[in-house]
């Protein structure tokens, strides 16, 4: 979800220990820093969005070429 706000509240976290304390924390920040650089960045460029199927994997670091998942977005 691109909307951070919206996510929050759709999740019930009204308070800012609310969202500390919530799993969806660290995906959160990290959507809103995205959505921060794609709004910076000049009005023709393309964004992509690149992970590994196995998000529940924090040690692995080589993923297997069929665990990628590609997702292009067109956008502006």
């Amino acid at each position: 979800m691109r909307d951070s706000g919206l996510t929050h509240a759709l999740l019930g976290v009204t308070t800012f220990e609310d969202l500390l304390a919530h799993p969806v924390v660290g995906a959160s920040w990290e959507g809103f820093v995205i959505e921060m650089l794609i709004s910076a960045a000049p009005f023709a460029t393309s964004t992509n969005f690149y992970r590994t199927a196995s998000v529940g994997d924090r040690n692995q670091t080589q993923p297997n070429a069929k665990d990628r998942e590609g997702i292009s977005h067109g956008m502006r």
